[in-house]
Order: C-alpha cells, then sequence, then structure tokens
C-alpha cells in the first residue's frame, strides 16, 4: 500500500479502510488478518504482498466458517432376535360374501406399527394370494384373500408376509383360523383369524 508524502493520517487511514472494505466486501472482517495488515504497515512493508496471499488469505477466513453438522439418520426401532420390537399387523374381522357356489372373503388388516409396511402376500386356504399393497403407521384397510369356490374342508392356520417399508425387513404374521359349519349345503366359513404371536423374522 501507498502511503502519500505528505503524510496526511487522515486520508491514509481513509485508503486503509477502502482496501479493507474492498477486501471484506460481506463477511465481517477477521481481525487477525487486520492485525497482520497493521503489523505489515508499522514496518513498512505492503500490506498485500500479492495476489496469491490474497487468495489464500481470503480461502483460510472461507474455511474456518464452520459447516453445518450432518443430519444423523434415527436409529431403527427393530431390533433382532427381540420379537417384541418387530411390527405387528391384525386381521381385525373376516367377511364372506356367497355368490351361486363361490364364495368370496375379506380380510380388514390392520398396521398396529407406527411406520408403513408392505403387505407382500397371504397364504390361506391352501391357497397363496399376491396382496402388494401399502399400509401406513395404524392405518386399517380391507382386502380380498379369497376367491373360489365353498369350503368343504378346515384349514387352521394363515401366514401374512409383509415388510417394513423403511428398512425393508420381512415379517410373517400366523394366524389361527376357526370356521363355521353349514350343514345345510356341508360347506365351512371362515369365522376369524386370531394373530398367534410372536412375529417371525424372516429372510434374515
Amino acid at each position: 500500500m501507498r502511503f502519500y508524502p505528505y503524510h496526511d493520517s487522515a486520508v491514509n487511514f481513509v485508503m486503509i479502510g477502502i482496501r479493507l472494505i474492498g477486501y471484506f466486501p460481506v463477511k465481517e472482517p477477521n481481525m487477525g488478518h487486520i492485525f497482520e495488515f497493521m503489523r505489515r504497515m508499522a514496518e513498512g512493508k505492503p500490506v498485500f504482498e500479492d495476489a496469491d496471499a490474497h487468495d489464500e488469505l481470503k480461502k483460510q477466513e472461507d474455511q474456518s466458517i464452520p459447516s453445518d453438522p450432518v443430519a444423523q439418520q434415527p436409529e431403527s426401532l427393530i431390533r433382532k432376535n427381540e420379537d417384541q420390537t418387530f411390527p405387528v399387523v391384525e386381521i381385525k374381522h373376516v367377511t364372506t360374501h356367497l355368490d351361486g357356489d363361490n364364495i368370496q372373503i375379506y380380510c380388514h388388516f390392520k398396521n398396529t406399527w407406527e411406520q408403513e409396511v408392505m403387505l407382500d402376500k397371504i397364504r390361506l386356504l391352501d391357497t397363496t394370494r399376491e396382496l402388494d399393497t401399502f399400509l401406513r403407521g395404524g392405518e386399517d384397510r380391507e382386502f380380498l384373500v379369497y376367491k373360489g369356490p365353498k369350503l368343504r374342508h378346515e384349514y387352521h392356520e394363515a401366514q401374512l408376509d409383509y415388510k417394513t417399508v423403511k428398512e425393508g425387513d420381512y415379517f410373517r404374521a400366523v394366524y389361527d383360523v376357526t370356521f363355521t359349519y353349514n350343514s345345510m349345503d356341508k360347506s365351512y366359513t371362515v369365522n376369524e383369524m386370531e394373530l398367534h404371536l410372536p412375529i417371525r423374522d424372516i429372510y434374515e
């Protein structure tokens, strides 16, 4: 930095201020840098030695600004080998519709877990039906699970496979199935499907 020969201190400090404002157009000046400038000025050295030194000082100042911490992902609610932490899907009730010699069976599923799950498939009455649908946390909906001839036998177990959307972990719920016998046509109607704990962790 050049000083005026008549040593007008007011002019010199105005010029210094102009240079510093130009160097710090937006951010608050770094006091360490200002003291370094004043030391150089007192020793009669140029305040800015060259463009590279100027750029290096700006680089150091930018690096001194702390960056935002990376947001931590919440831990999973599921703990392996602790079945009480597994998501549970209940069947609240079963409805049967007669259609001549055929029947349609609907199950009302409820996701009792607080996060979303995908219902994969259900094995019921010696058949397998793909569901491939989602239930949000706490949501309940009715789905068709069987469509075919009237039942002539009892099948006392049903299995539902589902997975968590967040972790992609698969689970299986087993239900005990009870029936009502219809003596008129010697057929059976599903009465209830009661959840049989514990929930099983599959595809480990």
